[in-house]
């Protein structure tokens, strides 16, 4: 990766906060209105969890389950970000399998 394509990156990752703030997706109190987590982020969790946990000695201990662990956190946060990139492309992803329609994410 150039300098230039880590820019980019980062410049994309810090518009879809900017665009996240504006649709009031990361001031939400998700634990407490008992929000279910995006489909997306319930999927990444489980990749890092056991990539973590196996392959790098558990140095994250990415745990979930319970408000204010680690991962849980994490995968509020992750929500936001996914829900915003659904918004972007103007979807509801209620019952629509995700792998099939958005391979990419």
């Amino acid at each position: 990766m150039t300098s230039e394509e880590y820019k980019q990156a980062k410049q994309k990752g810090l518009n879809v906060y900017n665009r996240a703030r504006e649709n009031n997706l990361t001031n939400i109190k998700r634990w407490e209105k008992g929000i279910d987590h995006h489909p997306k982020s319930i999927e990444l969790m489980e990749f890092l969890q056991k990539h973590d946990f196996y392959d790098n000695n558990d140095g994250f201990q990415w745990d979930v389950g319970g408000d204010g662990d680690s991962g849980e956190n994490l995968m509020f946060e992750m929500d936001v970000y996914f829900e915003q990139k659904d918004k972007d492309k103007n979807i509801n992803l209620k019952n629509i399998d995700t792998d099939t329609n958005f391979p990419e994410l």
